[in-house]
């Protein structure tokens, strides 16, 4: 699609309040079935040394052109990050390599990004995906059961696990959307606290030769969140009501003063 097409799409699917709807097309015809037998853990001596030589080679320079060169990453709120474990990371989504800016910004090896099983791509850069930490869920119920069971797995691990509470991507875009409860049902389930990510961008009146805004990001880090509910489905509804709290107002906060009256 072009620029022109996503903006347009993006504006309609505004207007009819489709917030979790896909703006682009979906790829079924490459994805792979994520079901019972998919590898989460890559435990074998020669799964680990591919998957080392991969990440050296080819997933960490390209995380670190599209950080520092392309999208320019900066980085806000690291000092949130003091003394937080596992945790359910959550994040706007707004460009198909915002899970590098988000690993750039949290720091640690022990990062996971969860997406929709049609990203499970049987493709070079699908693989890439996974060795750069991608954790589809499940395609199935046994696929799904699975994926928790990996993701209780890392959490007792003292991993962080990135969830896109919007659902679907719709680039560029810069307002926070309603969120879907799936990542703090997980968070209320394996009883850790959400820490809630925002990317804004800054401006620069510049575009590519397609069309497409040049603008570069800031990951704003904001405080990790809990709830004393003692009901799992109403700690998982409190924790989503404060996230939206702190996306908005990072939001309302951070948007450039030349474009707030346009995005606001």
């Amino acid at each position: 699609m072009s620029y022109l097409e996503i903006e347009q799409t993006i504006k309609e699917l505004e207007r009819q309040g489709k917030f979790d709807q896909h703006v682009a097309p979906i790829d079924f015809e490459h994805a792979e079935i994520v079901d019972e037998n998919f590898d989460y853990f890559h435990k074998s001596f020669k799964d680990k040394f591919k998957r080392f030589f991969q990440k050296i080679f080819v997933v960490n320079p390209y995380s670190f052109f599209k950080n520092n060169v392309e999208n320019k990453v900066k980085v806000f709120g690291r000092e949130n990050l003091k003394n937080l474990g596992a945790c359910i990371v959550t994040c706007n989504h707004t460009n198909m390599c915002d899970c590098l800016a988000v690993k750039k910004a949290l720091k640690t090896r022990k990062v996971k990004i969860t997406g929709a099983p049609f990203n499970n791509r049987n493709s070079f850069f699908g693989k890439m995906m996974n060795v750069g930490g991608f954790m589809p869920m499940g395609s199935n119920i046994k696929g799904t059961r699975n994926f928790q069971n990996a993701l209780q797995v890392f959490l007792k691990n003292g991993f962080k696990i990135v969830f896109y509470p919007e659902q679907a991507m719709w680039p560029g875009y810069e307002k926070p959307r309603p969120l879907k409860p799936g990542a703090f049902h997980y968070a209320a389930k394996f009883n850790v606290p959400v820490l809630p990510i925002f990317i804004t961008y800054r401006h620069t009146n510049k575009t590519r030769k397609d069309g497409t805004p040049i603008k570069f990001m800031n990951v704003h880090i904001l405080k990790p969140i809990n709830s004393d509910k003692q009901n799992e489905r109403e700690k998982a509804q409190d924790l989503m009501m404060q996230n939206e709290i702190l996306w908005k107002k990072c939001y309302e906060q951070n948007c450039e003063k030349n474009f707030k009256e346009k995005l606001c």
